[in-house]
């Protein structure tokens, strides 16, 4: 069953090593897509990023609220209580750096910081003679 294999896989893991999994996948996809920005490759990947980084976020909520609920008994609601507050400790961080890095992200590249302009290429086969004459005349006015 895949849910007990999840199920397993979270209840092996604590709380704070989900949270240190999802800090550090959240950085690494956030310093990759501002390398790739500023290097105008992978553009697809680029323009996804503000939404993979909130997903990341919502994900480590969700995986925080599960370890967090896996070792909860209503029996023993005292003894409970601790481990129910790491799990929303990792859930709440990771959303918190999910849309923080998000943010951002998005002011670095609307803003232009750190992320040159790209420069417009243009095709040879595109310029016509209209073009020229514009050019030229800029020039003279000027």
């Amino acid at each position: 069953m895949p849910s007990t294999f999840i199920e397993s896989l979270l209840r092996g893991s604590s709380a704070s090593t989900l949270t240190d999994i999802f800090l550090f996948t959240l950085l690494v996809v956030f310093i990759l897509s501002v390398i790739s920005k500023r290097r105008h490759q992978l553009p697809q990947f680029t323009n996804y990023t503000p939404t993979l980084l909130t997903s990341i976020g919502i994900l480590g909520t969700f995986a925080g609220i599960i370890i967090g609920l896996l070792d909860f008994d209503t029996a023993d609601i005292d003894i409970s209580i601790g481990p129910l507050l790491e799990g929303l400790k990792t859930a709440f961080i990771s959303s918190l750096a999910g849309m923080l890095l998000s943010i951002v992200y998005k002011a670095i590249v609307t803003t232009g910081f750190l992320i040159p302009k790209q420069t417009e290429i243009v095709n040879d086969d595109d310029i016509s003679s209209v073009d020229f004459y514009k050019v030229m005349k800029e020039q003279v006015n000027t």
